[in-house]
């Protein structure tokens, strides 16, 4: 009997136990697995911040690099406007300081023609009235000498003068339409269709030349309203360098008639009656050159 109870001892001892064939507690398989899902969330964690870097990190730096090119492009724009605007306006000052030496240096150099000292009338003013015209025109027959010279540095050529008459009441406005039948006329014959050119029509500097004018013009006038005659003379010539027409302009207005002064007859036939009218002086309104 005890054989048998020790055969039975060595093939399963008691003081042994084999912890391999156990199963774990429930306790330890929840701690386990709450330890991984945690272990996962930190690794889910860690990889959504590198994504996150990954992407948004570039990104910003990208829009930031797009901002700045913009930026500076606007910039070097601007800069190049600005430059282009400057450069503009240095070229146009360059061109208007050009320009002015220039028109300086030919204002300078070309001729200068005008009036020397005082207009002249040889004889009083004649005033005519015919018998075949209405009472409301009056002719006048008018002397004047005065005298054109150069004033500048180069000759002047095709020089010519003419004058015209005007009879008016005491409107003190300048006979713009009489100086420019004047100008038109001097521009005619100075080339060299009149008759009434200066000489060789060539003036040199500090050179002087005489205009004599018999003006005889009529206008729809009543002798007794003439309070006033006007005179438009103009001075017409031309520069070597050029074909530019230059004139001179001058008006003169005589001493105002009274109102109560009566006409002096001083010839009178079956055509025509003439009068004087008690004209005390000439004044110069006004010069002009171009």
């Amino acid at each position: 009997m005890n054989t048998a109870r020790n055969n039975e001892s060595s093939d399963n001892p008691q003081g042994k136990s084999n912890h391999t064939d156990n199963p774990p507690s429930p306790s330890k398989v929840l701690v386990a697995i709450f330890d991984s899902l945690a272990a996962v969330r930190q690794v889910l964690q860690d990889f959504g911040q590198f994504l996150r870097h990954f992407w948004d990190a570039p990104r910003h730096k990208n829009k930031w690099t797009e901002t700045a090119t913009v930026i500076l492009t606007l910039l070097i724009a601007v800069a190049a406007f600005w430059s282009a605007w400057i450069f503009q306006s240095q070229l146009t000052e360059a061109h208007r300081a050009t320009d002015l030496s220039e028109k300086q240096w030919k204002v300078q150099q070309r001729p200068w023609v005008g009036l020397s000292g005082n207009v002249e009338f040889p004889k009083p003013a004649v005033f005519q009235v015919f018998m075949s015209n209405t009472p409301k025109y009056t002719g006048i027959d008018l002397s004047i000498v005065f005298k054109a010279k150069n004033f500048g540095v180069s000759p002047a050529f095709k020089t010519a003068a003419e004058v015209e008459v005007e009879m008016r009441d005491n409107t003190l406005t300048l006979s713009q339409y009489q100086m420019k039948g004047a100008c038109s006329h001097a521009d005619w014959t100075s080339q060299g269709e009149g008759s009434v050119a200066f000489a060789n029509s060539a003036v040199f500097p500090t050179g002087e030349v005489t205009a004599s004018f018999e003006t005889v013009t009529s206008q729809p006038i009543e002798l007794t309203k003439i309070r006033r005659v006007w005179i438009a003379g103009c001075i017409a010539y031309q520069d070597e360098a050029s074909n530019v027409i230059h004139h001179t302009k001058f008006w003169i207005m005589s001493f105002m008639v009274p109102e109560n002064a009566i006409p002096t007859i001083v010839e009178k036939n079956a055509i025509v009656t003439k009068f004087t009218l008690p004209i005390n002086g000439w004044e110069m309104v006004k010069t002009e050159a171009d």
